[in-house]
């Protein structure tokens, strides 16, 4: 064998050496990710569909431990996302589902208010703190509270009025939420006539409005 022909042999073995050194790395990128994926559908249980670096500089789709959103967690958790400087970067499941920061953290029909105390932190309770969040014919009705958690609530619209003639059996007018204008129609009443035989009307003291009496023996 010819010199030559020793150092093409040669030259042919650091190449297969260096091919399968690459084919071995390309796998060793895929181990910690478990395995190839294009949707969080391709993966199991707890794990989510990420772009994950890959030795030639690109990136390629793998299965990772985390979530993207709140139904990939357990119950009573939900997905908290990451700040990352580098990928992959999934969110992470974590306790205190009914924590939140705003309203929108919240589901429809739930607000997000401070706890018992009125510390933080702030969680989803059922409720409203405006007029949007309820339903056609509802109106969110502000409540006076001395604690907290202290959410609205959607109650039908009041018909308005100028007097108690103007309302319905049961209902008076009174002065809306804050008593300023204008005048609705509630459940009450203002006097003994508005009431069942052998009952009489009983006007609470309040300190804010609509504020009816009510019908008591």
């Amino acid at each position: 064998m010819t010199a030559n022909d020793r150092r093409a042999r040669g030259w042919s073995g650091v190449a297969s050496l260096l091919w399968a050194t690459s084919r071995v790395a390309a796998v060793a990128w895929l181990l910690p990710g478990c395995s190839e994926c294009a949707t969080d559908a391709d993966c199991k249980d707890g794990q989510v569909c990420e772009a994950v670096p890959v030795a030639d500089g690109n990136s390629s789709q793998q299965c990772v431990l985390g979530c993207h959103d709140d139904a990939q967690c357990g119950d009573g958790q939900r997905c908290e996302p990451v700040v990352c400087v580098t990928a992959p970067c999934p969110g992470q499941c974590t306790g205190g589902a009914n924590e939140c920061s705003g309203d929108s953290d919240c589901s429809s029909g739930s607000v997000c208010e401070l706890s018992t105390g009125c510390d933080d932190p702030s969680i989803c309770v059922p409720g409203c703190h405006e007029d949007s969040q309820c339903g056609a014919g509802e109106r969110c009705n502000i409540v006076q509270c001395f604690t907290c958690p202290c959410a609205g609530r959607c109650e039908a619209e009041p018909g308005a009025c100028n007097t108690d003639a103007d309302c319905g059996a049961g209902l008076v007018c009174e002065l809306s939420t804050g008593c300023d204008q204008p005048t609705q129609c509630v459940p009450g009443c203002h006097d003994d006539a508005a009431c069942p035989d052998g009952q009489h009307c009983l006007q609470p003291q309040c300190l804010t409005c609509p504020c009816p009496g009510f019908c008591s023996e």
